[in-house]
């Protein structure tokens, strides 16, 4: 399977960001550890568990665990380029 395969998923996901983008600070993402990342992804899955339909909790959580990602993955980088 391609990430390219994923297209109206990634859509959504975009969606998600673009949002993200207005309604918090530049980059603030990045200073968010993997792990609170995480919890905010288990928090919206528990959220479409219960059908509370406030908002879309699966593509909330699926870019949370996308951001949890990126940040364990630049960290691991610059982590292995100091070593």
């Amino acid at each position: 399977m391609k990430l390219s395969e994923l297209e109206h998923a990634l859509n959504v996901a975009q969606k998600i960001l673009d949002r993200g983008e207005r309604t918090h600070a530049k980059n603030a993402w990045l200073e968010e550890s993997p792990a609170n990342h995480w919890r905010h992804a288990a928090r919206h899955l528990s959220r479409l568990e219960a059908r509370d339909g406030y908002e879309d909790h699966l593509a909330h959580a699926a870019v949370r665990l996308l951001l949890a990602l990126e940040v364990r993955e630049r960290r691991l980088e610059r982590r292995n380029r100091a070593a």
